[in-house]
């Protein structure tokens, strides 16, 4: 607004000092050239509030009765600067040639000079448009480049809002992690524990096989809630890890610790392993989780089925996990998947594949990764 207003009063200043030196004339000029000067003199200001819209229009009007008309000549200036400052470089060359090109023609029709003003004055008007034009350019290319850094500011703001909402939901993705391979873990366990005192009821006192069916039902329940939760923290798996609390750092230690813990909760696995060392640590934390979860499906979804666990790693094989079970066709496990879901993510971040087959009542499920060092 403030813009407009100046552009507006140095134009009217403009047509102001030429009615006031009007000189010199041109052959032509009379009382009806003094009163077209007058009109268009105000036309000319008037029509600078389209200068933004219709710029080009407005500028090549303007340099145009300039050459016949010189009160038009200021506020053409002013036009021609809002074609620089807002029109493609193309249409700013087009104008700008134009006004330079009408130079001699108004210092020889419209404002006639003689002699040896000529040549200055031509200098002169020549001078004024390219000063119009470079000041526009230089104030527009300074519009661009705050324009730009305001986009660029803008940019960084939203990047930074998404890693931190990335970030949050990373940080739920692995709380997720941790509690479905580590408290379903336990809690299948307790369940299991306790439902093998349930089927001693007539061995054991009353009081305690009631305390078992308790703590059967209540760690059931329990579970099952945290299925739940798990469904409302899962948002976006990440790549973020951490150290799992069961994982001791050698593989092949961390899996005979689980196997008996798993045995002493009443699940029968045959357990062979081939592990050869050197195998990455967070590699040798990822077969650990899977296996784990492998072992937990196995109770959840075949009860009291023996399990056969087969673990490779070498270099020239890669990783090999083997889990096979008979299948009962009865579940009472995660309806979601995840905890496969969860593997399959985990292994193919190091370049590996999770598959699974059932083949004549026959479950297994098998992992292939890369040897990595």
């Amino acid at each position: 607004m403030g813009r407009d207003i100046a552009a507006v009063v140095l134009a009217v200043l403009m047509v102001t000092v030429w009615f006031l030196d009007p000189d010199p004339l041109p052959r032509y000029a009379g009382t009806w050239f003094t009163v077209v000067s007058v009109i268009l003199g105000a036309a000319s200001v008037i029509a600078l509030r389209w200068r933004r819209s219709r710029a080009t229009a407005v500028a090549v009007t303007l340099i145009l009765l300039s050459t016949v008309f010189g009160v038009t000549a200021g506020p053409s200036l002013i036009a021609l600067f809002t074609v620089a400052g807002y029109r493609p470089l193309r249409t700013t060359v087009t104008v700008t040639g134009l006004a330079l090109a009408t130079v001699p023609v108004q210092l020889v029709l419209g404002s006639p000079l003689r002699g040896d003003a000529v040549l200055p004055g031509m200098v002169l008007l020549c001078c004024l448009v390219l000063l119009s034009v470079t000041w526009a350019l230089v104030l527009r290319s300074r519009r661009e480049l705050v324009a730009s850094l305001q986009e660029r500011a803008r940019h960084l703001l939203r990047e930074r809002d998404h890693a931190a909402e990335q970030a949050r939901r990373d940080e739920r993705e692995m709380i997720a992690d941790q509690l479905h391979d580590s408290l379903a873990h336990h809690l299948t366990l307790i369940s299991m524990s306790a439902g093998s005192l349930s089927y001693c009821a007539d061995d054991i006192p009353d009081d305690l096989a009631s305390v078992a069916g308790t703590v059967q039902r209540q760690s059931t329940e329990a579970l099952s809630e945290l299925r739940d939760a798990l469904r409302d923290l899962r948002q976006l798996r990440g790549a973020q890890e951490t150290t799992d609390a069961g994982f001791t750092g050698d593989l092949g230690r961390s899996l005979e610790l689980l196997v008996r813990e798993v045995r002493d909760a009443g699940q029968d696995v045959a357990l062979c392993s081939r592990i050869f060392p050197g195998l990455n640590t967070r590699l040798s934390e990822v077969v650990f989780r899977a296996v784990r979860e492998l072992l937990t499906n196995a109770r959840r979804h075949a009860p009291g089925v023996p399990v056969t666990l087969d673990v490779t790693a070498s270099t020239e094989g890669g990783v090999v996990v083997t889990c096979t079970n008979q299948s009962t066709g009865t579940s009472s496990g995660d309806p979601t998947g995840t905890g496969l879901i969860g593997i399959s993510e985990r292994v193919r971040l190091y370049g590996g594949r999770l598959r699974t087959i059932t083949t004549d009542g026959i479950f297994t499920a098998r992992i292939e990764a890369p040897w990595t060092p």
